[in-house]
């Protein structure tokens, strides 16, 4: 994740920072498959290599194992809305909202 925010941030003069966050979030992902970070960071690192289907697929599984984390929905829904799917992206949030009104949104 921290490589992802390279590439957000313009923080490192390296080029790269998109193949060094998927090799770290694939290798992440084959250490712990049900990690709920790990695949949380493959779906930043397809996002931000426009590999939106990808994106969707890892975000689908990152909902999948933390369905009740109301911080977890929240950023799915984000980079589902941002990779152009927003009748989907509605339907996450909403779900989100009505478990926990109060977050922080």
């Amino acid at each position: 994740m921290l490589y992802v925010e390279e590439h957000r941030l313009y923080s490192n003069p390296r080029p790269g920072a998109l193949d060094r966050t998927l090799d770290a979030a694939q290798r992440a992902v084959e250490l712990d498959a049900t990690s709920q970070l790990a695949n949380r960071a493959m779906a930043e690192a397809h996002y931000f290599r426009g590999e939106l289907g990808s994106c969707r697929v890892a975000t689908d599984r990152v909902l999948k194992l933390k369905p009740r984390d109301t911080s977890t929905i929240a950023m799915a829904g984000l980079l589902i809305a941002f990779a152009g799917d927003w009748k989907a992206r509605k339907s996450v949030v909403e779900r989100g909202v009505a478990m926990n009104p109060h977050h922080a949104h």
